[in-house]
């Protein structure tokens, strides 16, 4: 019953989220799910539901352009500066993100990763194996529980790198 009641409420909360949304600001809106929290970003703002033991669901305040979901932590793109800043569990964050702008986030079982927006360059932080990127130019990045893919520039070319129990790593197509 306890299951069942969590699913419904968080699902009623991204409905009453998405009641109180327009249209037309749906059309630029993100959504991400986490381990244990979601986070919607419509327009410019961040909100977030879910467990609250870790702060993943208290998003801070002010303007973003995206949001990426880890499973303790999340992490926004300030539409302003351009830099990232997470919250969440403090185990995740253990590492200072990149002080540098940024194109795009993503963030994984306990880190996170950015496309650097001066030279494309990756910049990932946490405690993980897959914080090692491979050298080279990219526009996007997506982080899995223990490894990475990025996507190169301008080849759109996918590499990946961490662990490869499963064939995350060696079997990129």
């Amino acid at each position: 019953a306890f299951e069942t009641w969590r699913a419904g409420s968080l699902l009623v909360s991204f409905v009453a989220l998405l009641a109180a949304s327009s249209a037309q600001d749906l059309t630029d809106a993100h959504l991400c799910g986490g381990g244990r929290h979601s986070c919607f970003l419509n327009g410019t703002r961040i909100s977030c539901w879910g467990e609250e033991e870790y702060g993943n669901n208290q998003a801070p305040a002010g303007d973003f352009s995206a949001v990426a979901c880890g499973s303790w932590h999340s992490c926004g793109i300030r539409a302003d500066t351009k830099k990232v800043e997470c919250f969440g569990s403090g185990y995740a964050l253990h590492a200072a993100p990149t002080a540098e702008p940024v194109l795009a986030v993503s963030a994984g079982f306990a880190h996170s990763c950015a496309v650097l927006a001066q030279d494309l360059s990756l910049d990932c932080w946490g405690p993980n194996d897959a914080l090692d990127p491979p050298e080279g130019a990219y526009s996007r990045v997506s982080l899995g529980s223990r490894s990475a893919c990025a996507l190169t520039h301008p080849e759109s070319e996918i590499r990946c790198w961490g662990a490869n129990e499963f064939g995350q790593v060696s079997g990129t197509p």
